[in-house]
């Protein structure tokens, strides 16, 4: 049931996506990855911003889609000057995982969780000292030394919000509300906190999680 509901879903998306066979990997580039196949949206750099709903992804992203795809409906339009595209990706119920590289751009992981965020796989970490700073309208992180990647996702009953940092063995100072704990592939924290209806990811010597978005989205 499972696969067919990766596939069906993927049907969904390609009725949407004219696929190209251009790799994602210039730097700021946004992609969509599904059963391991990835398209890639964008290779503008820019912030991308989220709304995540029970069964559907609406995604604005700042810069223009790569001409070769055909977003079904997708919309552009201008903030404060800037142009901006925005679509929507309907996940039927699947779970979704957003990972950034630094320098490289994000890409939205749709699928099984287990599969998507396993951290049992032995691979070679580095020590890193972690600090976050929990603002109101983002947290950040910083690393002594930087992860290979960093996932993100959440979870409900309770709410928590969960940032798996790849390749590095964290050490984090305990504060309230965040646990973390090393695992074989990376370090992993989880904060205590609702999940935000809209989000944006930005990594670059730091990685931000903002709670904002709404008013793109507007």
């Amino acid at each position: 049931m499972k696969s067919l509901r990766l596939s069906f879903v993927f049907l969904l998306i390609l009725t949407a996506v004219t696929v190209s066979a251009t790799a994602a990997n210039n730097s700021g580039s946004l992609s969509i990855e599904i059963g391991g196949r990835k398209n890639t949206l964008s290779n503008t750099p820019g912030e991308s911003y989220f709304e995540l709903l029970d069964s559907k992804l609406r995604v604005v992203r700042k810069g223009e889609p790569v001409k070769e795809k055909r977003l079904a409906n997708l919309s552009k339009g201008t903030v404060n000057g800037e142009n901006f595209f925005k679509f929507d990706l309907n996940t039927q119920g699947l779970h979704v995982v957003f990972e950034s590289k630094r320098g490289k751009g994000d890409a939205v992981l749709i699928g099984s969780l287990d599969e998507l965020v396993s951290l049992t796989e032995s691979i070679n970490l580095r020590d890193s000292v972690v600090t976050v700073k929990d603002a109101s309208d983002e947290i950040s992180f910083s690393f002594t030394e930087q992860p290979e990647k960093i996932k993100f996702f959440s979870l409900q009953g309770p709410d928590r919000l969960v940032f798996d940092f790849i390749g590095i063995k964290g050490s984090m100072a305990s504060r309230q509300g965040f646990r973390s704990a090393n695992h074989p592939s990376g370090f992993r924290v989880v904060i205590e906190r609702e999940v935000p209806r809209y989000f944006s990811l930005s990594y670059d010597n730091d990685f931000r999680f903002g709670f904002k978005g709404r008013q793109i989205f507007a």
